[in-house]
């Protein structure tokens, strides 16, 4: 392997969990949320109040979890949790992640670090508090946006590749413990390659999941817009001379699926 020395010149990494990126990140969202809209029992009276409690909540808070900042909130305003104060934390944090990501991703495209991963995959060495440890580094560009990777540990190959060469756990590390790194091997390439086609197989078995339920939705939904009445299905019950109304009423509805299908059809 080959000594990393890019990483000897990198700048800190951006500290996204300070007081002050938390604060930045308060003061975006309030720009852009009304509280007193998120939380219908309030009125736009109450939008002062409501802000000073949450950046009261949010600058104490050592917790990220919405259920737990959520609780917070209302505890500061002597009121109980509910569904409004939790889909606001929700929002916020969805909001303070993509702040701290963003500070990141510009931290990358400034140069602040360099990607040390050539390729789609890498064979390297990483300092951990177990000392070194060798392994693959997967560079996949979700991650490298980041300065991160994903990374199997060789001692750990038995238990993260499941049966059809998919590797279901993987460590996501920072670019910054890469001590060494140098190509890999034959059989590293191989275990990549499976694993893209195990992924590949899924996400496509997924897909056709979603399109399948997809269809049966709107089959459904076409029916129900259609339903026979009664006097649509006594209509038929004289027209095609059914014995009673029952039989024409199925009928009725197998026309309808037919319908429905050839409706569905026509839209993939």
């Amino acid at each position: 392997m080959q000594s990393l020395l890019v990483l000897n010149d990198i700048r800190p990494r951006p500290r996204i969990h300070s007081a002050s990126v938390i604060n930045g990140a308060v003061e975006s969202f309030l720009s852009t949320h009304e509280l007193s809209m998120i939380l219908p029992d309030f009125s736009a009276s109450d939008e002062e109040w409501l802000r000073e409690t949450f950046i009261d909540t949010v600058s104490t808070d050592t917790s990220t979890d919405p259920w737990k900042m959520a609780s917070d909130f209302a505890s500061e305003m002597d009121d109980t949790p509910t569904e409004d104060y939790v889909d606001l934390f929700e929002k916020f944090t969805a909001h303070l992640s993509g702040w701290q990501d963003q500070l990141l991703r510009d931290w990358v495209a400034t140069g602040g670090i360099v990607n040390p991963l050539s390729g789609e995959v890498c064979r390297v060495e990483i300092e951990t508090r177990d000392g070194i440890l060798a392994g693959l580094a997967f560079n996949e560009p979700s991650y490298a946006k980041t300065a991160k990777f994903t990374f199997l540990d060789d001692s750990d190959r038995g238990g993260a590749i499941s049966d059809n060469g998919e590797i279901t756990r993987l460590r996501v590390l920072e670019w910054e413990v890469i001590r060494k790194v140098a190509e890999p091997s034959e059989d590293d390439r191989m275990i990549h390659a499976a694993d893209r086609a195990a992924r590949a197989a899924r996400e496509t078995k997924a897909r056709e999941q979603r399109l399948w339920h997809e269809a049966q939705r709107q089959r459904d939904a076409f029916l129900s817009r259609n339903k026979v009445s009664d006097w649509e299905a006594k209509d038929i019950f004289v027209t095609l001379g059914f014995t009673d109304d029952a039989d024409a009423a199925r009928a009725a509805n197998a026309i309808l699926l037919v319908l429905a299908q050839r409706q569905l059809a026509a839209s993939t």
